[in-house]
């Protein structure tokens, strides 16, 4: 299931209800992920012009996250952003296991003049993608 949001920014908290497969230690377990803040493309790596992939080792127990680490070399201002993230969701209680959580930070090629909100997809537990326009550096005439 996807869902696409804008205007992101607008929204602090946000309760999922979305239905996904878990890995649990080698189960095939059905999940939802029932409460977690939005993902957010970090203002600093987007003035950075900052894309990447981070993926997570997300271990669950009892439905709580209790610890996200990066699988593979990522830049660490996005591997931050995404792993604040995960430590806010929710699963049910009887979740436990663990799930490789992908995500994916992309610029546009078009900058804006004023920073905009990002367009979010959200496909989990497996994966999270925002997708920011940068904005364009002011230039001082001569």
């Amino acid at each position: 299931m996807y869902i696409r949001l804008r205007n992101a920014a607008m929204l602090l908290t946000m309760n999922l209800v979305l239905t996904a497969t878990l890995l649990a230690e080698s189960l095939d377990v059905r999940t939802i992920v029932t409460a977690g803040e939005l993902p957010l493309y970090p203002p600093t790596a987007i003035a950075a012009r900052l894309e990447g992939t981070v993926v997570l080792a997300v271990r669950v127990v009892n439905g709580v996250v209790q610890q996200a680490e990066p699988t593979a070399h990522a830049n660490a201002l996005l591997a931050s952003a995404a792993r604040r993230n995960v430590l806010s969701w929710r699963f049910g209680p009887e979740v436990s296991g663990t799930v490789n959580v992908r995500f994916v930070y992309e610029l546009e090629k078009q900058e804006v003049m004023q920073p905009e909100n990002p367009e979010i997809l959200l496909r989990l537990p497996e994966s999270v993608r925002i997708v920011a326009k940068p904005v364009r550096a002011l230039t001082v005439g001569k």
